[in-house]
């Protein structure tokens, strides 16, 4: 009886302790590289959500100056904190476009702008209706400010900072607008029209209109990231 000789078996070889640190260093490395890539396109695809979140509220402000002949908080402005009121720019848009007399005078009825409650309204210290920037990628929105320009006032002061003063940035810092501090100067510094007499300017953007600002990448108000509508 011929006897069978057994198949050689291979025994692959293990790592070496050095074969697997290098194997983690380049895990670790590719990491590194794809994760700041991930959080960019995370803040942009944010950054994208409150544009278009803009674009609704602004087409709103348009529809209601269509039935009204005035723009949300124009007629009313003495009610901003601004001009001693006690409602912000944003918490007054709120009210104006998501309010319907014609179906039902109680808050929030939208009439103007697609509204979902729990992602398009947040409380903001005791600021409650604070219209939301849709952007969460950080775990915290911040608000939309709306500032009204004022009837029958020209030039920069027909905007007042005033109007969202409350309101603050990420970290909560003042906000700071274009690095001037957070008064009324400092304000129309950043809201005028460069494209006239430049730095000499008197002209804001959307003079007669409104103004939209929400914070950019950089979750702060005034500086050049600045999601704004009308410039």
């Amino acid at each position: 009886m011929i006897k069978k000789s057994k198949p050689e078996i291979s025994q692959s070889k293990a790592f070496t302790l050095i074969e697997l640190i290098v194997v983690i260093s380049i895990i670790a490395l590719l990491i590194s590289i794809l994760l700041p890539a991930i959080s960019r396109a995370t803040r942009l695809a944010a950054c994208s959500r409150t544009r278009a979140r803009i674009t609704e509220l602004a087409a709103g402000c348009e529809a209601y100056h269509t039935d009204y002949g005035y723009y949300p908080g124009q007629r009313y402005h003495n009610e901003l904190l601004g001009d001693g009121g006690t409602y912000t720019g944003s918490q007054w848009l709120a009210k104006a476009l998501f309010t319907d007399p014609d179906v039902n005078p109680s808050f929030p009825h939208p009439k103007y702008a697609p509204l979902n409650v729990e992602d398009d309204l947040f409380q903001y210290e005791t600021y409650s209706n604070t219209i939301s920037d849709r952007d969460d990628s950080g775990g915290t929105v911040m608000a939309v400010l709306y500032y009204p320009a004022r009837l029958g006032v020209s030039g920069l002061g027909q905007y007042k900072v005033g109007d969202n003063s409350v309101y603050k940035n990420l970290d909560g810092s003042n906000v700071n607008w274009g690095g001037n501090g957070t008064g009324q100067s400092a304000f129309e510094q950043y809201i005028k029209d460069r494209r006239f007499d430049g730095d000499a300017s008197t002209t804001p953007h959307c003079p007669g209109k409104f103004l939209m600002i929400a914070a950019g990448m950089d979750r702060k108000y005034g500086t050049d990231d600045d999601i704004k509508y009308g410039w």
